[in-house]
């Protein structure tokens, strides 16, 4: 039940270290990060969003289809296509045809919502990216639109459906629980998250993905993207992809955001993290954008904003580590919560407890990161004519540096 494709890099290392840094230095990151430019967004994730008033043409049926009506409906669409072709022979041939009525800008409903369709796109999401994802679920929802069209479907055309996807196994076990769903529950998918995990294929997190976005249970939905917003809020030092992060401890704090409030509209919020995730708060987000809604309440800014401040007031910009060797957090020379907060975690860490949810040399990690990211952009500035970053402000250069030190 692996979740959605994120684009992170979270733990990948230059030097080839794999997941879990193990090139030769513990922690979140084996190497510094560079800054990230002010604004800057990831070109290759486009918002999520542009996709949401995808459709298919034609309104699909509720009824199962037969061999025989599937067979009507190819010579219907091979007869179409024969008609297409004759008026095209006859079509003008040069530039200035005014002919503008086409099959691909005839109006379409929208694909109404379901707890089929969400389960059919969170299986297609996993291991891929939503781009690569959206003309292959159009083409399977225009051929299966229900739970009982894929029962009714052949191995091979459910095969031919995803042939481009990869990963395979997916749509073996789609179609295995579909099957299931017809037999069992009466083509109905449950609406809660224990029998949904039933299913052949559904995991914890495909489970509250439906029972949350189809049914709106008031439940938590974890995946890349969940978690990398989850760090910068709360200043989560550890990997987006760590067991205890993903697994375990995420969970709870997405908990404490879908259940805030009375509750109601998990699902929504579900999406508006996962969302973000890959927008705004993607691994080249600011995190200081006005568009942010979470503009606010990351501490991930607010945290690279003190450590910006300390090295300025040290006069020699370096960040002054004595919080580490002293039996003080750093509050005497100013600062707020958040810094002398986790600074007390990075003390803990060299006793005999620790925060489980971070890294144990994560915190360690995000300060070097950061203190040595605005050092360079401090000597790079210097050093240079360049007016590159001139109409960003110090407090703003540091936020942002801060927010790409966790992942």
């Amino acid at each position: 039940d692996a979740s959605p494709f994120d684009g992170s890099t979270a733990g990948i290392t230059s030097g080839g270290g794999g997941e879990n840094g193990k090139s030769g230095k513990s922690g979140i990151n084996s190497g510094r990060k560079k800054a990230v430019k002010m604004g800057e967004r990831d070109e290759k994730q486009p918002s999520i969003s542009k996709y949401f008033a995808a459709s298919v043409s034609g309104a699909p049926s509720s009824k199962p289809r037969g061999r025989a009506q599937r067979q009507e409906e190819k010579t219907a669409s091979s007869k179409e296509g024969e008609e297409k072709k004759e008026e095209d022979d006859c079509a003008p041939i040069n530039g200035n045809n005014n002919t503008t009525t086409t099959t691909a800008n005839t109006a379409a409903d929208p694909i109404p919502p379901s707890a089929y369709g969400t389960w059919v796109s969170e299986i297609m999401l996993q291991q891929t990216r939503v781009e690569a994802v959206i003309p292959f679920y159009l083409k399977w929802m225009e051929s299966f639109p229900t739970v009982h069209h894929l029962a009714d479907a052949t191995e091979d055309e459910v095969n031919s459906h995803w042939a481009g996807l990869g990963f395979y196994r997916r749509a073996r076990m789609l179609h295995s629980g579909a099957k299931r769903v017809v037999t069992d529950y009466d083509g109905v998918l449950p609406d809660t998250v224990e029998e949904l995990k039933r299913i052949d294929g559904i995991g914890q997190y495909t489970a509250c993905a439906i029972a949350s976005i189809a049914y709106d249970k008031c439940v938590p939905v974890v995946d890349g993207n969940v978690c990398r917003v989850l760090a910068r809020l709360a200043g989560v030092a550890n990997h987006i992809k760590a067991p205890v992060f993903k697994d375990r401890l995420g969970w709870d704090l997405a908990r404490q955001i879908v259940e805030a409030g009375d509750g109601r509209h998990a699902g929504e919020v579900n999406q508006a993290l996962m969302e973000l995730g890959a927008t705004y708060c993607s691994p080249s987000g600011s995190g200081i954008d006005d568009r942010d809604p979470l503009k606010a309440y990351y501490k991930s800014t607010r945290i690279g904003r003190e450590i910006g401040q300390r090295m300025r007031g040290n006069g020699d910009g370096v960040f002054d580590d004595s919080y580490t060797r002293s039996g003080t957090s750093g509050s005497s020379r100013g600062g707020d919560f958040d810094m002398d907060e986790f600074v007390g975690v990075a003390r803990a860490a060299r006793g005999r407890e620790f925060c489980k949810l971070c890294d144990k040399e994560g915190i360690s990690n995000v300060l070097f990161d950061i203190s040595q990211a605005l050092s360079d952009e401090s000597e790079v500035s210097s050093n240079s004519s360049s007016t590159a970053n001139a109409s960003s402000s110090p407090d703003d250069l540091a936020a942002t540096t801060g927010h790409a030190a966790f992942p």
